[in-house]
């Protein structure tokens, strides 16, 4: 006959604390490179607005009698979309309703005022441009 040998106190297992220092080491680098990709999804999300809302913004620019209040709330929507709040935008000419064969607009955004975690990107600017031709009159 056999003899069944139970065990009253102490884990059954002698790796139960192992285990859980090897999930205290990888847990923090794993949430950490879990926050980097989504940060880097963002700054690319970021990265394509601009270059969206140079673009919406130029086409508002070209229509005859638009001012640069018009291109900037045109550039304003897009970048909206995608969570950006500061941003700056220049046209080339600066006043819009100045006549001349083509439009520029040039827009900017900082990445540390627009990212959740923005201290490893310190002066970096996404810019976005478009230059188009005017519309004829």
């Amino acid at each position: 006959m056999r003899k069944i040998q139970t065990r009253l106190h102490g884990p059954t297992n002698p790796r139960t604390g192992a285990v859980t220092v090897e999930l205290a080491l990888v847990l923090p680098v794993f949430f950490v490179m879990l926050f980097a990709a989504f940060e880097l999804g963002y700054a690319n999300m970021i990265r394509h607005g601009a270059e969206s809302a140079a673009y919406e913004a130029a086409r508002s620019a070209i229509v005859p009698g638009s001012t640069n209040s018009d291109v900037r709330a045109a550039a304003e929507r897009v970048l909206a979309s995608v969570g950006v709040t500061q941003f700056t935008i220049s046209t080339q000419p600066s006043n819009v309703q100045t006549p001349s064969d083509e439009l520029a607009v040039n827009i900017s955004v900082p990445l540390d005022q627009n990212l959740t975690f923005a201290t490893f990107v310190q002066g970096v600017q996404f810019t976005g441009q478009c230059r188009l031709s005017r519309e004829r009159r």
